[in-house]
């Protein structure tokens, strides 16, 4: 049985850049979410693990 979790994962472009081909999927930037900087996660999704 699967949890919830899995049913609202998300879908994250790291370093996108000036593309946005991908439908459905979050695209960053390092200014928006650097993944080495555990605030700008949870900046960007308040936290939600």
């Amino acid at each position: 049985m699967k949890n919830d979790h899995f049913k609202q994962s998300l879908k994250v472009v790291i370093g996108a850049g000036e593309y946005n081909n991908n439908p459905g999927w979050i695209h960053t930037q390092e200014q928006e979410l650097d993944l080495l900087d555990r605030s700008s996660w949870e900046k960007m999704f308040g936290g939600k693990k």
